[in-house]
Protein backbone atom coordinates (compact mmCIF):
# COMPACT_ATOMS: atom_id res chain seq x y z
CA UNK A 1 0.00 0.00 0.00
CA UNK A 2 1.08 3.38 -0.79
CA UNK A 3 1.29 6.58 1.53
CA UNK A 4 0.02 10.00 1.14
CA UNK A 5 3.63 10.99 0.71
CA UNK A 6 4.12 8.63 -2.17
CA UNK A 7 1.17 9.00 -3.69
CA UNK A 8 1.89 13.31 -3.42
CA UNK A 9 5.26 12.57 -5.35
CA UNK A 10 3.88 10.28 -7.88
CA UNK A 11 1.07 12.87 -8.47
CA UNK A 12 3.66 15.39 -8.74
CA UNK A 13 5.96 13.72 -10.66
CA UNK A 14 3.89 13.03 -13.74
CA UNK A 15 2.79 16.38 -13.62
CA UNK A 16 6.49 17.49 -14.09
CA UNK A 17 7.11 15.29 -16.49
CA UNK A 18 3.94 16.28 -18.78
CA UNK A 19 4.53 20.12 -18.49
CA UNK A 20 7.94 20.19 -18.86
CA UNK A 21 9.82 22.32 -21.79
CA UNK A 22 12.20 20.43 -24.22
CA UNK A 23 15.68 21.42 -23.18
CA UNK A 24 16.12 23.32 -26.56
CA UNK A 25 12.83 25.54 -26.84
CA UNK A 26 13.22 28.74 -28.09
CA UNK A 27 11.03 31.73 -26.20
CA UNK A 28 9.83 32.15 -30.55
CA UNK A 29 8.26 28.98 -29.58
CA UNK A 30 6.99 29.71 -26.11
CA UNK A 31 5.19 32.65 -27.35
CA UNK A 32 3.74 30.67 -30.25
CA UNK A 33 2.46 27.97 -27.98
CA UNK A 34 1.01 30.85 -25.64
CA UNK A 35 -0.76 32.31 -28.72
CA UNK A 36 -2.98 29.10 -28.65
CA UNK A 37 -4.68 29.92 -25.46
CA UNK A 38 -7.47 31.84 -25.28
CA UNK A 39 -7.46 35.85 -23.81
CA UNK A 40 -9.77 36.35 -21.71
CA UNK A 41 -8.85 39.67 -20.29
CA UNK A 42 -8.20 43.05 -23.01
CA UNK A 43 -4.46 44.66 -22.16
CA UNK A 44 -6.59 47.20 -20.52
CA UNK A 45 -7.84 45.20 -17.85
CA UNK A 46 -5.17 43.07 -16.96
CA UNK A 47 -3.10 46.15 -16.24
CA UNK A 48 -6.26 47.31 -13.66
CA UNK A 49 -6.07 43.92 -12.00
CA UNK A 50 -2.63 44.22 -11.75
CA UNK A 51 -3.12 47.88 -9.43
CA UNK A 52 -2.37 48.22 -6.12
CA UNK A 53 -5.29 48.10 -4.31
CA UNK A 54 -5.49 51.51 -2.07
CA UNK A 55 -6.80 52.09 1.39
CA UNK A 56 -9.92 53.75 -0.19
CA UNK A 57 -10.89 50.50 -2.09
CA UNK A 58 -10.19 48.59 0.82
CA UNK A 59 -12.18 50.00 3.76
CA UNK A 60 -15.29 50.47 1.31
CA UNK A 61 -15.02 47.09 0.09
CA UNK A 62 -15.12 45.51 4.00
CA UNK A 63 -18.25 48.42 4.53
CA UNK A 64 -20.01 46.39 1.85
CA UNK A 65 -19.69 43.24 3.93
CA UNK A 66 -22.83 43.17 6.27
CA UNK A 67 -22.07 42.80 9.97
CA UNK A 68 -22.98 39.43 10.98
CA UNK A 69 -21.50 37.67 8.44
CA UNK A 70 -18.21 36.23 7.65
Amino acid sequence: MNTFQQLAFLATSHFKQIYKAPPNVTLSEVIQVAQLFPQFLDQETAMDLNQEVTMGELEATLKWFKRDKS
